[in-house]
């Protein structure tokens, strides 16, 4: 049986990067649950080559955003 891509990835991989990496925006509180999302996306398993930034808060993301 062949592997899917988890619909995560799906969503993930219909918005890439002219230069062909993904680019991710976490904003996320809890620097344990952050680090998980950068080990998943970063485990080699994956159909595309994401660029992660990551935010403690919102007000940190929407500068990230501007930049």
């Amino acid at each position: 049986m062949e592997d899917s891509p988890s619909p995560i990835t799906a969503i993930l991989t219909r918005r890439v990067h002219p230069e062909g990496s993904t680019r991710i925006l976490l904003i996320e509180d809890n620097p344990a649950d952050a680090k998980l999302a950068e080990l998943y996306l970063g485990d080699g398993r994956n159909f595309f080559d994401a660029e992660l930034t990551w935010c403690p808060d919102l007000g940190k993301g929407i500068e990230a955003v501007k930049n």
